[in-house]
């Protein structure tokens, strides 16, 4: 016989149960109910009143929702955010701590200088083979331990061989981010400068207007035919904060423009998708650019073997892309359960 299910407050949903003697059971698939609100926000529960054949149900039955779960943090290598959700919104805040520094390279000559070359700092990088590196009018020059020299002449500078790396001070001495302390003294700035801080502000709005609202997340065995069921808009918001001394998971802010990472930013870089594609790398996703560190198993979504020129981590610094999105989802996931014990996968869909 068929069942009404009313909601308490809103409209009904039928569906066919089996009568024995007085009672009637059955299964029914929560499917096509979405959340009513309640005081401004979306309920976590709704009850449903069973009817058949005149006849009301002892007890109402409870659908359970999930607009809301508390923030939780997540830390991907070095760098730390915290999601949170209200009203099935995704809120993604990071916090970046940075201390105000200096920028300069290591590169990696191996055979191209003399075995007995010095300046390797072996033992104080994490890596082995690097030397300091500077650029010195239209040269780029290395420190062999006692003075600069210019690099080899056969010796081509590529992604593969050299790299930025950050600097602050302490005491007298200018320490590299990674270990060691550099040769020579830095010239000081102001971090606090006018046009510094329009920079870090133009960086805030970038990284927020970038990767807000291209994609939501929603369940990935949501068989409901309503475009809203079971889906999760995305809002992204970085603040950054000057701290007073340098600390695990803190970048180097820059001045000057050299070539910024994720933990090192440089404040004369022109490129505003700068600090949005850094930011990308904060929330798990690699390069996408030949020469780069890339992750070879991307292949769909404009992706080729890890490569993608118009995406944001990509060469061109354009597009957010669905799998962007991906260590969000499975942070999302994380977050749910740890707030209703169910265990779900997310996916990026188009808003």
């Amino acid at each position: 016989m068929e069942v009404a299910l009313q909601e308490q407050g809103g409209g009904p949903h039928k569906t066919s149960l089996r009568l024995s003697s007085s009672n009637f059971s059955g299964q029914w698939q929560v499917k096509d109910v979405l959340p009513p609100k309640a005081g401004g926000h979306f309920a976590r529960g709704l009850k449903l009143d069973a009817e058949a054949a005149g006849q009301r149900a002892p007890k109402p039955l409870l659908v359970k929702f999930a607009p809301t779960a508390k923030k939780i943090s997540h830390t991907h290598e070095r760098h730390t955010f915290q999601l949170s959700v209200l009203d099935y919104s995704v809120e993604v805040d990071s916090e970046i701590k940075f201390v105000p520094g200096w920028g300069a390279s290591v590169v990696k000559l191996g055979s191209k200088v003399p075995p007995a070359t010095g300046g390797l700092l072996d033992g104080q990088l994490a890596w082995t083979g690097y030397r300091w590196m500077k650029r010195a009018g239209v040269k780029s020059k290395f420190w062999d331990g006692e003075a600069w020299q210019d690099l080899p002449k056969d010796f081509t500078l590529i992604d593969a061989n050299n790299f930025c790396v950050g600097f602050y001070r302490s005491g007298g001495a200018f320490v590299c981010q990674y270990g060691g302390t550099w040769p020579e003294t830095f010239t000081a700035w102001d971090v606090d400068a006018s046009d510094k801080a329009k920079t870090i502000k133009t960086w805030t709005d970038n990284i927020r207007t970038t990767w807000t609202g291209k994609f939501d997340l929603k369940r990935a065995d949501c068989k409901s035919a309503k475009k809203d069921c079971c889906r999760y808009r995305v809002k992204v918001a970085a603040t950054f904060t000057k701290q007073s001394t340098f600390s695990a998971g803190v970048i180097i802010l820059a001045d000057g423009n050299i070539r910024s990472n994720d933990s090192l930013f440089f404040l004369g870089e022109p490129r505003v998708a700068m600090a949005a594609h850094e930011f990308g790398h904060h929330i798990g996703n690699p390069d996408e650019y030949g020469g780069a560190k890339v992750d070879t198993s991307l292949n769909s979504d404009g992706a080729k073997n890890g490569i993608d020129p118009d995406s944001i981590m990509g060469q061109n610094l354009m597009k957010v892309k669905a799998r962007h999105l991906r260590l969000l989802a499975k942070v999302l996931a994380d977050a749910i359960h740890a707030e209703y014990g169910k265990t779900f996968t997310f996916d990026a869909v188009a808003p």
